[in-house]
């Protein structure tokens, strides 16, 4: 309240401080998530199509996950680094899984096309599984050649043996790249189907997890954490001047009161 005729104190200005940008609606979680989801896609796409698994993509999945948080946020704070540290964990494991599922294989299959030895040796498993070998080495061969279990019998003589791998490595010499890829790529499906069935998916998997991958992983871990937890300069300057006019206003209005009571009039 104010006297009859006295016009109120103004409010104090403060210039220089800026909202708080947080959205009610906004959820650092959510975003972390979409971010992750994201990035963990690309690094697998990038894989797939480049035939490389690019370690260094970890660290910016990290990083993408922790400013996806911090800005939903709308500043950084040392709980929102772990919120962001678990969400890049996560989208990690995630982006190593597509690799596995998705670009592992070709990326097998390319680094054996460019080894002679090795498109060899894939011609030979094929030729076996498929039964392509010449009609009077076929009709010499035993009746079990291929099994599940077993890539080539014991039970097979060295001599027609050795006539198999010279017929696999006559036709790996002849056959045209596109043919390559082929028998590579079947080779390599029929191996990792077998390995599949006696090792199991999950130790497969984690066997894919080297010391590189490891650290590769902590540093993106890191990232996300430091990147989510530290406000920038602009929020700290802007919460400094918020503080700041909050204690002007305060100030100002405790003057008031004690202009009011001693011109005895009621407090406001």
């Amino acid at each position: 309240m104010t006297a009859p005729g006295r016009r109120p104190l103004p409010a104090p200005k403060v210039y220089g401080a800026k909202p708080s940008t947080q959205s009610s609606d906004s959820s650092p979680v959510l975003a972390g998530i979409i971010a992750g989801m994201g990035a963990g896609v690309l690094w697998a796409l990038i894989a797939y199509l480049t035939h490389f698994a690019f370690s260094w993509g970890a660290v910016g999945l990290g990083a993408l996950v922790g400013l996806a948080v911090r800005k939903a946020a709308g500043q950084g704070n040392p709980s929102l680094g772990i919120t962001a540290a678990a969400l890049a964990t996560g989208a990690l494991v995630f982006g190593k899984l597509l690799i596995h599922l998705f670009a592992l294989q070709p990326m097998i299959e390319d680094e054996m096309l460019g080894n002679q030895e090795a498109v060899n040796v894939a011609y030979f498993l094929d030729m076996a599984h498929r039964r392509a070998f010449s009609p009077e080495l076929q009709a010499a061969l035993p009746e079990v050649v291929w099994s599940d279990s077993t890539l080539l019998s014991d039970s097979v003589p060295r001599p027609l043996r050795a006539r198999m791998l010279q017929e696999a490595l006559d036709s790996a010499r002849r056959a045209p790249l596109v043919e390559r890829k082929v028998v590579v790529h079947r080779a390599v499906s029929s191996v990792v189907k077998i390995i599949g069935q006696q090792v199991g998916f999950s130790k497969v998997f984690r066997a894919e997890f080297d010391f590189w991958d490891v650290l590769f992983i902590a540093l993106a871990i890191s990232a996300a954490w430091r990147i989510a937890s530290k406000s920038s300069g602009t929020q700290h300057a802007a919460t400094v001047e918020e503080e700041r006019a909050a204690s002007l206003a305060e100030e100002r209005r405790r003057r008031q009161e004690e202009v009011r009571r001693a011109r005895g009039e009621p407090p406001s």
